[in-house]
């Protein structure tokens, strides 16, 4: 069975140092039956994980949850000690997203942005098939990889 370590099992994953002048987000890596959710960008040319900006009197893992529901109508249990993070730019600033693991309990066939976002199911280990952040795949593929070796590589 395929299912990513506990939080403080993948500490130092992808761990970088933060810049002052990072703009901060938080992102779920939401799985189901061995698979990861990728949801499509907002113009439709590209997959990536739900995330979103940080909200004042929201937890990080909270913000987390709620990108998954908002642009991937997922629910379930999220982890709340992030096990990563990746950088990358956006209009020519820096942006920093922590990952967070989320257990899907419910997919629903509606949601608030099913209208300008795709969902897509993959095997987690075939992520940069999809997702263009390198950062991202490495993250996701080392805790994945490293479950998987550690159960004997059964799936």
């Amino acid at each position: 069975m395929l299912l990513p370590l506990e939080a403080e099992e993948a500490d130092g994953v992808l761990f970088m140092a933060r810049s002052r002048q990072s703009e901060k987000q938080a992102g779920a890596i939401a799985f189901w039956n061995e698979k990861i959710c990728l949801v499509s960008s907002r113009g439709g040319r590209r997959w990536t994980i739900p995330k979103g900006c940080l909200e004042k009197g929201m937890r990080q893992w909270e913000v987390a949850a709620m990108e998954a529901w908002e642009e991937a109508g997922l629910e379930g249990r999220i982890h709340t000690r992030p096990f990563g993070k990746y950088r990358y730019s956006k209009g020519g600033r820096p942006w920093e997203v922590d990952l967070y693991f989320m257990e899907v309990t419910s997919a629903h066939r509606n949601w608030p942005e099913d209208n300008r976002r795709k969902r897509k199911w993959i095997d987690p280990l075939a992520i940069d098939l999809w997702v263009t952040h390198p950062e991202v795949c490495q993250a996701v593929k080392s805790v994945f990889t490293r479950n998987s070796s550690t159960n004997g590589g059964n799936r």
